[in-house]
């Protein structure tokens, strides 16, 4: 079963399209793009859905307003969400596990930080109440 997406702020005149010529448009790209040349299978359309202004196009500058998001970003803050990934769920599913990875060690680099400094504190406050020698 192969899921197909077209149109959007790149070809508008697909939404005004009649569902046959939808279906027979997204056969002619599969064909084009996934199945080798002399495949003569039938297509069988399940179901179409047209959604007018459905998944956003990133427009010119994306990437370096990105950039600059990340540049400007403080130590600890995380930002996270389609606008860095892509909207596919796929996409914001892997995004959100490698995320969830960096922001774990993020946090456990930082308490052992913490934890190495509260003993440095510890011995030295030691240190500093034993009696002088004589």
């Amino acid at each position: 079963m192969l899921l197909c997406y077209i149109g959007g702020s790149r070809d508008v005149g697909i939404g005004d399209m009649a569902e046959a010529d939808i279906a027979k448009q997204c056969d002619q790209d599969i064909r084009k793009v996934l199945l080798k040349p002399g495949w003569g299978g039938e297509a069988k359309t399940l179901g179409i859905r047209v959604w007018p202004r459905a998944i956003p196009q990133y427009e010119k500058g994306h990437l370096d307003v990105l950039e600059q998001i990340a540049q400007n970003t403080p130590e600890g803050l995380f930002l996270g969400g389609n606008y860095k990934t892509g909207v596919a769920f796929g996409d914001c599913v892997d995004y959100g596990i490698q995320e969830a990875k960096t922001i774990s060690s993020y946090v456990k680099a930082r308490l052992e930080k913490v934890a190495a400094t509260k003993s440095a504190q510890e011995l030295s406050n030691e240190k500093a109440s034993e009696p002088l020698a004589a």
